[in-house]
C-alpha cells in the first residue's frame, strides 16, 4: 500500500540518526474525494470535444486507444474588476497525454473561434497537467482549449479542474471531476 492509503502512519527515528532529514511525500487524486465545487469571483468549466465539436462524455465507455480529445476549459471573471494572475490547473486522467503544439503535434479545430480564446500570458504543458495563467477583464469568460491523447485503457479519475487568483485567494472557482473509462484492443479485460 501506498502512504496515502493508510489511515495513521508512525514513524520509529532511533536516536543514531540526529541530524538526518526524512521528507514524507504523497501526491495524487483519491477517488470518490469530496471536492468543494463552485467558486467565488470566478467560475471555471470543463468539457470534451471531437474535432466536429460534439460532446463527448468520457465515462461512457466510448473512448478507444489512440483517440485524439480536445479538452475545452471555460473561465470567467464574475466580478465587478478586472483579476490578474489567474492560475488555471487542469490536471489529466491517468490515461490522457497533451499533444503538445510546441513539438508540431495538434491541431486546431474549426469550431474554436480566436474572440472566444484566453490570451494567456504564460502556459505550461506537464505530464499530468496543464497550468496557464493570464488576466481576465471584469465580466469576461474565455476558454483554453487543448488536444489530448488516449494512451491507457482502463478506468481512470478525473481530477477536478480549478482556477485561483494568484495573490487573493479569496477569488477561486473549481469544477468536479469524473471519471473516463477507455476501451482497449482487449475488449472486456480493461482495468
Amino acid at each position: 500500500m501506498r502512504a496515502s492509503e493508510y489511515k495513521s502512519l508512525t514513524l520509529d527515528v532511533p536516536a543514531a540518526s540526529a541530524g538526518m532529514w526524512l521528507v514524507v511525500n504523497s501526491e495524487g487524486v483519491r477517488t470518490g474525494s469530496d471536492y468543494k465545487v463552485g467558486g467565488n469571483g470566478l467560475w471555471v468549466s470543463r468539457s470534451y470535444k471531437k474535432l466536429d465539436g460534439t460532446e463527448l462524455d468520457p465515462a461512457d465507455g466510448s473512448l478507444k486507444l489512440g483517440d485524439v480529445v480536445f479538452v475545452e476549459v471555460e473561465v470567467e471573471n464574475k466580478t465587478g474588476a478586472a483579476i490578474q494572475n489567474i492560475a488555471l490547473v487542469d490536471r489529466l486522467p491517468a490515461g490522457f497525454e497533451i499533444e503538445n503544439p510546441r513539438l508540431g503535434r495538434g491541431t486546431r479545430p474549426d469550431w474554436v473561434k480566436d474572440e472566444d480564446e484566453w490570451a494567456v500570458d504564460f502556459m505550461n504543458m506537464r505530464d499530468d497537467h496543464l497550468e496557464a495563467f493570464g488576466t481576465l477583464a471584469a465580466g469576461d469568460t474565455k476558454k483554453v482549449v487543448y488536444t489530448v491523447r488516449v494512451v491507457t485503457s482502463g478506468k481512470c479519475t478525473i481530477p477536478p479542474v480549478e482556477a485561483q487568483a494568484m495573490y487573493d485567494s479569496t477569488l477561486w472557482a473549481r469544477d468536479k471531476g469524473g471519471t473516463a473509462v477507455v476501451s482497449g484492443p482487449w475488449t472486456g479485460k480493461t482495468l
